[in-house]
């Protein structure tokens, strides 16, 4: 299999992740451990594995568990309505 097809394949794979996850912290805790997990996979798991490049698969995870972390806030209603911003509002009295 070429490598931007298997690059398509495991995206395709990991990318129900991003869209399934809404907690804030389970995105965010979830985001660095994918993070922490693409970058040490090419010294912990072979480099091929059945005509897969597992370097590719680690860096799709990494890219994924960036996007966690850096969107964690993607499902927030208070922030959905001021622009991804928290603003504390005073109270009416």
């Amino acid at each position: 299999m070429s490598e931007p097809a298997q690059f398509l394949a495991f995206y395709a794979l990991l990318l129900p992740i991003g869209h399934l996850v809404r907690a804030y912290s389970v995105r965010k805790w979830l985001g660095l451990l994918m993070i922490i997990a693409g970058l040490a996979a090419p010294w912990m798991i072979p480099r091929m594995f059945q005509g897969f490049d597992l370097v590719i698969f680690s860096f799709v995870i990494s890219a994924v568990g960036f996007d966690l972390f850096r969107r964690r806030r993607r499902f927030d209603e208070e922030c959905q309505r001021v622009g991804r911003r928290i603003i504390s509002r005073p109270k009416d009295v």
